[in-house]
């Protein structure tokens, strides 16, 4: 499940086989679990996306995180 907090976005695993990659994409962070099944939520930010294996959603970044390079954990590439 993702969920969106004021801090970004969150996710929790419901069972020990999960294997959760982020990857940065354009706009925003892709979510993929290939040991995930099925989505139980993913906030109205995200898309879902059709994998072979797991589950995959896109989620959007604001415009605002991706232009704060010097940020913690922000989006920017590194200069």
């Amino acid at each position: 499940m993702i969920t969106r907090t004021r801090y970004g976005y969150l996710y929790r695993a419901g069972q020990q086989d999960s294997r959760l990659v982020i990857t940065r994409v354009d706009g925003g962070l892709r979510f993929h679990d290939s040991g995930t099944k099925r989505w139980k939520s993913v906030p109205d930010a995200c898309r879902r996306h059709q994998v072979r294996v797991g589950v995959a959603a896109v989620c959007r970044v604001p415009s605002a995180a991706r232009r704060q390079p010097d940020a913690p954990g922000s989006l920017a590439p590194a200069r």
